[in-house]
């Protein structure tokens, strides 16, 4: 499958991977955006006080899911150009 084909089924709610990826058993997934009021026990609260009391909207992104030591890790993800030329994507679990 190529990189155009995964961002389709992305946003169908898929989850995709590469053959071609070094770690085993990662896989994409797209977070969906959301609206949150900052707090001071929010990380965003600690380094922008002033927001405090705001909201503030997060963008949908890509994320990663990766496990190391067995542990499930998720954290955002930017394709780059080996990536986005790869033929070999696939829905995980299909």
């Amino acid at each position: 499958m190529l990189f155009a084909d995964t961002l389709c089924a992305l946003d169908d709610g898929k989850r995709v991977a590469c053959d071609g990826w070094n770690g085993h058993g990662q896989w994409l997934f797209r977070m969906g955006g959301m609206a949150a009021e900052v707090n001071d026990k929010m990380t965003l609260g600690a380094v922008a006080p002033h927001l405090i009391g705001d909201t503030v909207t997060y963008a949908p992104w890509i994320a990663i899911t990766t496990f190391k030591g067995g542990e499930p890790t998720v954290t955002p993800w930017l394709a780059s150009q080996a990536d986005m030329l790869a033929a070999d994507w696939f829905v995980v679990g299909s």
